[in-house]
């Protein structure tokens, strides 16, 4: 059985790197991507308006995409600038509804940021097929439960690469990966790798034929970092809101839990919140000062991680003696000879003259005392 299901998965990878490998690149101004017609946006409003009647919580998505007319595309494709090419000449004969569910199909692609998560699992240039594949599985299971039947006649869903439903596209590329042959889609005419895979780099596939480098400028001019995290973040927020206002099973769950990271709030590891928190409290209490060295009056590198010797015992001298000096105070207060508060005469110090002479000269015989026993 599973000899029959590894079978399976190469015959269908090998179907799909021929059909790439059957796209030509464009090698003339008249096969390159360029604007749409008034007729093209005419049709591309219906398709967008059926998938929208599909999943309405797409519309942020939808209405981000930069459509251009790519002939001898043959299909659809997009890039991670949310540019979407279409081969409108080639799409004509099929019906609107699947045209509406390949336009969400892209918008699936870009959701759930297929090209990122390629990177981010060190996919290789020959196994980018292997990975719209497990990604396409994925994202058609998500489809179909929204009521998207065509891609789950035509499409590439679980079931036909003999593995269970509601897995990552990672684990699906993870079982697919063995039986990856080369990429033979790519070729190298125009000096890009993969120029003939006609899947798009939005959907961590290889660049679509004429596919456009960068944000480009003008008519082609496509999204930035800024305005595609955006874009995620208000899509993430309309599935939400679908779901709490039509209820469980208004929308995939897939696409929920998709969506969920996206809307909550980073999360720090508390590794790294406690472990300074606690070498300040150490420190702190080890030393009795604090070790920041932010502070404006405490320049950066003249802190010191332990107090020094002599500014410790500097400490506890000047400790001492105040203490003996109060002892010396109270003792002569409660013989007498210190009265309670006044005023000096030569000073002006809160302090009354004692025997005839001034507060001050009998504070500095205590202080000269003091300093002596010490």
């Amino acid at each position: 059985m599973a000899a029959r299901i590894a079978h399976r998965q190469q015959e269908l990878i090998c179907c799909v790197a021929e059909h790439m490998e059957g796209m030509e690149a464009p090698d003339s101004d008249e096969t390159a991507p360029r604007p749409t017609t008034p007729v093209q946006e005419s049709d591309l409003a219906l398709w967008r308006a059926k998938a929208l009647e599909r999943m309405p919580y797409f519309a942020p998505i939808l209405f981000s995409l930069r459509v251009l007319d790519a002939p001898a595309l043959g299909t659809f494709a997009v890039d991670a600038w949310h540019r979407l090419y279409v081969d409108f000449d080639a799409v004509a004969g099929w019906s609107a509804m699947e045209n509406a569910e390949a336009l969400l199909h892209e918008c699936g692609h870009l959701f759930r940021d297929h090209a990122g998560r390629a990177d981010t699992r060190g996919v290789e240039d020959h196994e980018r097929t292997a990975w719209n594949i497990a990604a396409d599985a994925m994202l058609n299971l998500d489809l179909v439960q929204a009521g998207c039947r065509t891609l789950g006649q035509k499409g590439i869903v679980p079931a036909k690469l003999g593995l269970p439903d509601g897995r990552t596209a990672e684990w699906y590329f993870d079982q697919l990966r063995p039986a990856t042959p080369p990429n033979r889609g790519g070729r190298e005419t125009d000096g890009k790798p993969y120029a003939g895979c006609g899947y798009g780099s939005g959907a961590g596939a290889a660049p679509a034929p004429g596919e456009i480098d960068g944000t480009g400028s003008g008519a082609a001019q496509g999204a930035g970092d800024v305005e595609r995290e955006l874009v995620r973040i208000n899509t993430a927020a309309a599935i939400r809101q679908h779901a709490e206002q039509r209820g469980r099973g208004s929308v995939p769950g897939g696409l929920l839990q998709e969506a969920e990271p996206v809307l909550s709030p980073p999360k720090v590891p508390w590794q790294q919140v406690l472990a300074p928190a606690i070498r300040r409290a150490v420190a702190s209490r080890a030393g009795h000062f604090d070790i920041d060295p932010s502070r404006r009056h405490r320049p950066a590198g003249r802190h010191q991680s332990s107090p020094r010797p002599e500014a410790a015992a500097t400490r506890h001298r000047r400790v001492h003696r105040r203490r003996d000096t109060l002892a010396r105070r109270q003792t002569l207060r409660a013989a007498g000879d210190l009265p309670s508060r006044g005023r000096c005469c030569r000073c002006g110090r809160t302090r009354a003259r004692v025997g005839g002479e001034c507060c001050c000269r009998e504070r500095r015989l205590i202080l000269a005392e003091v300093v002596a026993s010490v």
